[in-house]
């Protein structure tokens, strides 16, 4: 089945490399489909912003940190079989939130639910990493992300719509459901990627060892540092932006969706657009020049919020730069990161993965300081990481190991 789902070229065939990205795609959408829900949850358990987002920081840590376990066990074990199991297990895990009775039964729900749906995030780039060849790595990234970002198009497209007539529980209905889509379409279209003789063996152990071996390596250690960084930026915006957009510039629920989307769309965009640039740039060439680009955009709105007294249209603006930005990052620090990674691939995402998620889950709270009144939180945050976001590129850059990446 992998030598039917691999094109000559290197690349990957359209269907599975759309399976794959719903499954990767499972996370971002249970983050944004409810992101509009999020004050209504806050009414209706008569709590404050910053209690309501542990949903989001719960669900976040467990992302992050279940792919620690995921992506090398799948070294051990094989991709096909933890993915189906997670993916059941995000299904069951999003019935539970729809029924919760109490803000920390939907937490602990929340956690379920991040734990089981970090398999398909984590094992949905190792199997492109194990399957693509050569330029297809970089091209399969971009690709996998442009499919991707369609669920932060439909995500708030839906829950603005469902949350202003049916409540954000039914969010949690809808999310039950489409895991059961992605559960089915995955048995059919997705092959064990990863043969028998080019696993690891070794357990717990081993897997620990190989993620601090891969820590050694400056070229991958500095690629994912600018991958969570990164990450880090667009989470502050995230996490943020319901209370921003809503409560201080004054949208309601369908404006801020529609914007939401319009920033989505940004992403898809800038996406598709890499994925024919890498055919005649560098991964890597490409994320040096993003970098600056990202770095005037947070000064940007850092001025928009500080000097303009949160101006809405300079904030506005500002979110839609910053992702196109995020298009030209992600799939080209993730092709740098997973090639360096080597045989240790699943290791590789794991520890991306839960990186990444892990500081996300830092953020989403910090971004709450004022209960969902300020907007400077936000942007001292971004601050932060666009300078870490710089060191990185410069250490990067200097990678011995980076220098054909």
């Amino acid at each position: 089945m992998a030598g039917q789902a691999k094109r000559p070229d290197g690349a990957l065939a359209a269907p599975l490399l759309i399976v794959l990205a719903l499954c990767g795609g499972f996370g971002p959408f249970a983050i944004d489909a409810y992101l509009p829900g999020l004050p209504a949850i806050a009414h209706d358990f008569g709590v404050p912003a910053s209690q309501a987002q542990l949903t989001l920081t719960g669900f976040l840590l467990a992302l992050g940190l279940s792919q620690l376990v995921l992506g090398p066990l799948s070294d051990q074990t094989g991709r096909r079989r933890v993915l189906l199991v997670g993916l059941a297990g995000a299904a069951v895990a999003s019935a539970l939130c729809a029924v919760a009775p109490s803000i920390w039964v939907l937490i602990v729900a929340r956690i379920l639910q991040g734990a089981f749906g970090g398999a398909g995030v984590v094992l949905s780039r190792a199997i492109v990493a194990d399957l693509a060849e050569g330029i297809g790595v970089a091209r399969a990234f971009s690709m996998l992300m442009s499919v991707q970002a369609l669920a932060p198009v439909i995500a708030p497209i839906m829950g603005g719509l469902l949350v202003p007539t049916l409540g954000w529980r039914s969010v949690f209905w809808f999310l039950a459901l489409l895991g059961v889509g992605m559960l089915v379409a995955a048995w059919i279209i997705i092959p064990e990627s990863l043969p028998s003789h080019e696993r690891i063996t070794g357990g717990v152990g081993k897997a620990i060892s190989d993620m601090l071996f891969l820590l050694r390596f400056r070229g991958y250690a500095a690629a994912v540092a600018m991958f969570i960084v990164s990450f880090g930026i667009l989470f502050s915006y995230v996490s943020a932006s319901p209370f921003v957009l809503q409560r201080i510039v004054g949208l309601t629920e369908e404006q801020f969706s529609i914007v939401f989307t319009m920033n989505s769309l940004a992403i898809l965009g800038s996406n598709l657009t890499n994925a024919r640039l890498v055919a005649r740039m560098r991964p890597l060439d490409i994320a040096t020049r993003a970098t600056p680009a990202m770095a005037a955009v947070v000064l940007w709105l850092t001025l928009a919020v500080l000097v303009f007294d949160v101006a809405g249209w300079a904030v506005i603006i500002g979110f839609f730069c910053l992702t196109v930005c995020i298009g030209f990052l992600f799939p080209n620090l993730s092709a740098v990161a997973l090639e360096a990674s080597g045989s240790r691939r699943g290791a590789g995402s794991a520890l991306m993965g839960a990186s990444q998620m892990t500081l996300a889950a830092a953020v989403a709270p910090l971004t709450g300081i004022g209960n969902g009144q300020s907007a400077v939180p936000m942007v001292v945050l971004m601050l932060v990481f666009v300078i870490c976001q710089v060191v990185a590129l410069l250490v990067l850059r200097t990678a011995p190991e980076s220098r054909t990446a």
